[in-house]
């Protein structure tokens, strides 16, 4: 979890222009993921402050004070939901197949999809997984 916190602020901070989107198995895990990494701003706030508006951090979303996109610079979604509308530079797959689901066939599809789903949609193809 925090490799994938990390490397995402690392790639947000090295261009506060670009957007990325965390994606696991469930929501409630991505939701966990964004709140950690709101939680590393917020505890190294003279190392990020001129990059990120500390005052409106939010837990669904984190936007930086360059980013004048639709989407957010650092925000999440699952397999379980749409992703349609968004456009973002970079995604990260966290632990969406595991040794549990990974038996599941219709789990193993559902990743495929997603994988599709999100290909489609970014700007520049930047997996991280």
């Amino acid at each position: 979890d925090i490799i994938t916190c990390l490397v995402s602020l690392y790639l947000i901070y090295k261009d506060p222009l670009k957007s990325l989107i965390i994606i696991t198995d469930k929501a409630t895990k991505a939701q966990r993921l964004l709140k950690y990494v709101k939680d590393i701003i917020v505890a190294n706030q003279d190392f990020f402050s001129d990059i990120f508006d500390l005052k409106n951090l939010l837990n669904s979303k984190i936007t930086t004070l360059q980013n004048k996109r639709k989407e957010p610079s650092i925000f999440y979604g699952s397999l379980g939901e749409t992703l349609r509308g968004i456009h973002p530079d970079y995604v990260v797959f966290d632990d969406i197949l595991t040794r549990e689901t990974s038996w599941s066939s219709a789990t193993r599809e559902s990743v495929f999809e997603k994988y599709e789903e999100v290909k489609k949609l970014t700007n520049k193809f930047k997996f991280i997984f």
